[in-house]
């Protein structure tokens, strides 16, 4: 065999190596698909949630095979605003932790999305770049309870 033979061999087997490995590794970087919608509505007592009496409360929770069984993360944002937000990370599928200094983070890589009203669910900072989904969340002051669209 010719040492040009050898050389060609070698890369055609480090080429399938890395091949072969990197089917093996999660894509990092590659955007995730967000839960599918399922038009069940849950409705959310606020004396049962004490957590979210007061503005910047927050409670992590799921609710059935909404957001395809995974926790969502509600947040009083306001006097009568709150906002509700997926734990699927938008960049690999992590799990968004439960809220702290206004924010959420990423237990795979890292990424801290925000839990303030005027940019929520919005990543702060990398490697995410796409807002985690967010679910319309309405306020019943009579009843003093919440609303979740899922």
């Amino acid at each position: 065999m010719t040492d040009e033979t050898l050389q060609s061999r070698r890369e055609i087997l480090v080429a399938l190596t890395c091949a072969a490995c990197s089917s093996l590794l999660p894509a990092c970087g590659t955007k995730t698909e967000s839960p599918p919608a399922t038009g069940q509505t849950v409705t959310i007592k606020l004396s049962d949630e004490t957590a979210l009496t007061t503005i910047g409360g927050s409670i992590r929770k799921s609710y059935g095979t909404n957001n395809a069984g995974q926790p969502v993360i509600v947040v009083r944002t306001g006097q009568s605003e709150f906002k509700t937000m997926s734990t699927v990370c938008s960049h690999s599928s992590g799990s968004l932790q439960a809220p702290s200094n206004n924010r959420s983070v990423c237990d795979l890589h890292g990424s801290p999305f925000s839990t303030q009203s005027a940019n929520f669910a919005q990543p702060l900072s990398g490697p995410a770049t796409t807002a985690v989904k967010t679910f319309t969340t309405t306020f019943d002051a009579t009843a003093n309870s919440i609303t979740i669209q899922f």
